[in-house]
């Protein structure tokens, strides 16, 4: 694995995945991470989406907050209401 320098003199090497399988609806070969790992990797995420999230095209359907499903849900319903209030 590889080793990572952080501040202070710590090193972070990340772990190995556990590996399992499932079969609900159908076969699956799972590789997870440990939860220090998954912690760590999110806290990477949250601090490195503000800067990619603009470069997504604006109506993706993914979960985002800023676009997607969410966002464009929440506009149509601000729409129907000011509809609804003129009506």
């Amino acid at each position: 694995m590889d080793k990572f320098p952080l501040g202070g003199g710590f090193i972070y090497q990340h772990g190995g995945y556990k590996a399992f399988n499932i079969s609900d609806p159908k076969p699956r070969n799972i590789h997870k991470a440990s939860v220090r790992d998954r912690v760590l990797h999110h806290a990477i995420y949250r601090q490195l989406y503000p800067f990619f999230d603009w470069t997504f095209i604006a109506d993706s359907f993914l979960g985002f907050t800023s676009h997607g499903n969410a966002y464009e849900l929440g506009q149509e319903i601000g729409n129907w209401h000011s509809l609804w209030k003129e009506g």
